[in-house]
């Protein structure tokens, strides 16, 4: 994968093949240059056998597939840049993959289009719901499907408004603290 949008749309896409409801993404860049990025979910989630080898690209549990790289390619990309990767999960309660990274390493993946990647994933699984929580030195963000939702629903907006008013509440959280939706 060329950036990290793009691990977490496959990530975020993983914990909804998984039943979750509500995804919860949080990306830190620190002043010292440590990236930090968690994505939860409140999905199935794995048993002790299959959490011990959720990196491995050989062991999937989805349907018609004999590998599963998003977990294994992850962890290549922080290790490559100085970091590490950690999968908590409990059966039946969620998954909670927690990245480390040095910002600063030569390897670190770039951010990318992290704002077309929240607009794709606010309306891949129109069951699931979104949380975006950002944070750098020049501030911190949230963007929240459920607030988005609720308010277009008081206002008896269109899907069209309504994607239209996610996208505009994306690129102003994330201008805020990013400069922009890529860096």
């Amino acid at each position: 994968m060329r950036d990290l949008s793009q691990h977490i749309l496959d990530l975020a896409q993983n914990s909804m093949t998984a039943g979750a409801t509500l995804v919860i993404i949080r990306l830190c860049i620190e002043e010292s240059g440590t990236l930090g990025m968690t994505i939860a979910d409140n999905g199935r989630g794995m048993s002790e056998a299959v959490l011990h080898h959720a990196a491995d690209p050989f062991v999937t549990t989805k349907q018609g597939r004999r590998i599963g790289l998003g977990l294994s390619l992850m962890q290549a990309n922080a290790e490559r840049a100085g970091g590490s990767m950690q999968v908590q999960s409990t059966e039946g309660a969620g998954t909670t993959l927690t990245v480390t990274m040095n910002r600063n390493h030569i390897d670190c993946l770039p951010l990318g289009d992290l704002e077309g990647t929240l607009l794709a994933l606010s309306f891949a699984n129109p069951s699931a719901e979104i949380r975006f929580e950002g944070s750098t030195a020049k501030g911190a963000c949230v963007y929240d499907t459920r607030k988005v939702k609720q308010k277009s629903q008081e206002q008896n907006t269109s899907a069209a408004r309504l994607m239209a008013a996610m996208q505009q509440e994306l690129h102003q959280s994330l201008n805020s603290i990013f400069g922009g939706g890529t860096t």
